[in-house]
């Protein structure tokens, strides 16, 4: 990395997001958070493989054909968010109205039958995850779109990101304890205790996205033409630097996807014998200490990439992570459960920089773009990124089932699994490291530094003064 001995300029806009106007952006992110690990791995697994007793590898079918139909979902509503007009903005009047659609999808998509067999109950629950998702999209692509425009500034946009991150962060203490919160005594059963913890997690979905539609300012206005919806994606998708922020976006949903259910299982299965609670209860704690390792780093983080721009602190975050990865191999034994407390200084650490970085990053891409095709497209490189994100998180998912079985792993066995079981799934660990790398594959060589940002967004400004905008290569 190269070190700059003088303090970085402030940019003249940095401070045009007031610090309201970042909070109320931010909450949506919560509640976002929270939904998406409920519908997925923090909630659906538990509830429907350690509760009903469905199959993993079923499960992950359904997970998967949802990631696929956000995949298509996503550049569809993209289009329309850059698109859209009405006296009300482009992206706000999509974050309220889907806020509402999202908080009655999620409720209804937890009502399915029990008493009619597993494919009922899987063919029920995954309709409802089909539809909960279109909502979801609805909210996230316009959400995401209008975070990229908050600021037009080099390292405002970061801290557009921080604030993100950080609303993003604080309701990961949560999700630790959704799952025990759903063992309580008083609901009956994990499903019920699940079913009354979506209404909850509604009501606050339609507060949050409520206070953002109203208080968040857009800075972009709707394009004067529409473009041609093909064109955008095949124009969107030659852009060399929107794929590189998402072909990284693209590996971590990878990773996450294939491999994120395997510590839920291993401290549960391996660490704890089986025992459900206890187990869970522990990742409970881990993942608390995860997330005030994350939030007391988010500053940090923003100071590094101040000092030594974005990309390069992204490296630096990528390569701790695989280090992480390698390390976790170790840390899953059941004499010394406290190990376990040692991977976030890794993963944790790591992927929170990372995902606070990209996000900037891409806005920056957004830039590059313009000053190309003359169109700002937030709303479809952030539907597109998602596009790739998906199709892989979908890929991954539905594999992860398929991975942990592939390991000999019995769900009915609990903690008697047959010898080996446990080191094949920690095996797992080994080869995310080695995927990880290829993050540092895309960051080779990234051209759009803060100088070269500098430049583009120079003559951005000089052509929407003129009102000329000219296609030239970045």
């Amino acid at each position: 990395m190269a070190h700059t001995e003088s303090p970085t300029p402030k940019d003249p806009e940095e401070d045009e997001v007031s610090r309201g106007e970042l909070i109320a952006y931010s909450l949506p992110d919560a509640g976002i958070n929270i939904s998406n690990n409920v519908m997925t791995g923090t909630l659906a697994n538990p509830i429907l493989v350690t509760t009903l007793g469905f199959a993993p590898s079923h499960v992950g079918l359904v997970m998967m054909v949802r990631s696929f139909w956000d995949a298509i979902a996503d550049p569809i509503l993209g289009y329309a968010s850059d698109n859209f007009r009405s006296r009300y903005g482009r992206r706000k009047p999509l974050i309220f109205f889907g806020g509402i659609l999202m908080a009655i999808t999620l409720v209804l998509a937890w009502r399915f039958p029990t008493d009619k067999g597993e494919m009922a109950a899987l063919v029920s629950f995954g309709i409802g995850l089909l539809i909960f998702s279109t909502a979801q999209s609805i909210v996230t692509v316009s959400y995401h779109a209008l975070g990229m425009e908050l600021s037009r500034s080099y390292h405002g946009r970061t801290r557009v990101q921080m604030a993100k991150s950080i609303s993003s962060r604080l309701s990961s203490f949560i999700i630790p304890f959704i799952f025990p919160f759903c063992l309580l005594s008083i609901f009956g059963n994990a499903l019920e205790g699940a079913r009354w913890f979506t209404v909850i997690l509604a009501v606050f979905l339609l507060i949050a996205t409520t206070i953002a539609a109203l208080k968040s300012r857009e800075r972009t206005p709707a394009p004067s033409t529409r473009e041609n919806f093909f064109k955008a994606i095949a124009s969107t998708a030659k852009s060399k630097d929107f794929l590189r922020v998402a072909g990284i976006y693209a590996v971590l949903l990878f990773i996450i996807g294939a491999f994120g259910v395997f510590q839920y299982f291993l401290v549960i299965y391996y660490v704890f014998g089986g025992k459900v609670v206890e187990g869970a209860s522990f990742n409970a704690m881990v993942d608390t200490w995860s997330n005030v390792l994350v939030i007391a780093s988010l500053p940090v983080v923003n100071r590094l990439s101040r000092r030594f721009e974005k990309h390069n602190a992204l490296r630096g975050a990528v390569m701790l992570m695989i280090l992480g990865a390698f390390v976790q191999y170790f840390l899953f034994n059941p004499r010394y459960p406290a190990l376990l407390f040692v991977g976030p200084l890794f993963q944790s650490l790591g992927i929170s920089a990372t995902f606070m970085i990209l996000g900037a990053l891409m806005a920056d891409a957004v830039d590059a773009d313009e000053l190309n095709s003359g169109q700002r497209r937030e709303g479809l490189f952030s539907a597109t990124a998602g596009f790739m994100m998906k199709t892989m998180f979908a890929i991954a998912i539905g594999l992860s089932g398929f991975l942990i079985e592939g390991c000999g792993f019995i769900e009915k066995n609990g903690g008697a699994q047959a010898a080996g079981v446990f080191d094949n799934m920690r095996l797992v660990f080994v080869i995310k490291g080695f995927l990880l790398m290829l993050c540092l594959v895309f960051l080779h060589k990234y051209p759009l530094t803060q100088k070269r940002i500098a430049e583009i967004q120079a003559e951005l400004k000089r052509r929407r003064e003129v009102n000329q905008p000219l296609a030239t290569e970045a």
